[in-house]
């Protein structure tokens, strides 16, 4: 793990790096344009679905390990960043987890980001449906690096993808949030 992500880590309080993947059992399900995504990446980048696959079924049926976060497989918590008084005057900003796989589009390094938040049958219980809410691809660029703004959009609208798709769901669900 890098010292930079260490340090972003290490920023946050501890309450907010522990997450219902890290212990087993929980569901998950997805927003139907996580779907399409996530259908899109299977016929364009095989490998880079099935590292996502798997690291959903391993939060599932063994939890994934809290010492890897930051690495190079998730990072929880995510979405610092996000304009909270600008984006959620009215809602309270989800908190945001991703699972992370590298692939490639053509001849060209992409990273995937599938991002989740954690959702409840009602305010303030244990999680128990973890909800995948958007796939978007953050290309490396000539130099390996990100467009942080861009990644900070994609965040922001995968919390409110989440958001609308809790506001539907029957009975209604509530979202983690970063309180």
């Amino acid at each position: 793990m890098t010292q930079q992500r260490r340090h972003r880590i290490g920023a946050v309080p501890e309450h907010l790096r522990v997450s219902r993947i890290h212990t087993p059992g929980c569901d998950w399900d997805f927003t139907d344009a996580c779907k399409a995504e996530l259908a899109e990446l299977k016929a364009t980048d095989a490998d880079a679905y099935e590292v996502l696959a798997a690291l959903i079924l391993d939060a599932f049926e063994i939890g994934l390990d809290a010492d890897d976060n930051g690495g190079s497989s998730y990072l929880v918590p995510v979405g610092q960043a996000v304009d909270q008084r600008r984006h959620f005057t009215r809602k309270s900003m989800p908190w945001l987890g991703e699972l992370k796989a590298e692939g490639t589009r053509g001849l060209t390094p992409q990273d995937f980001r599938l991002y989740f938040l954690e959702t409840t049958s009602a305010p303030n219980e244990v999680t128990t449906l973890i909800l995948a809410s958007s796939l978007p691809t953050a290309g490396k660029g000539v130099a390996g690096a990100y467009d942080k703004a861009q990644q900070t959009e994609h965040m922001r609208d995968a919390m409110w993808r989440g958001i609308h798709w809790c506001e539907r769901y029957q009975p209604a669900r509530y979202w983690r949030t970063w309180n």
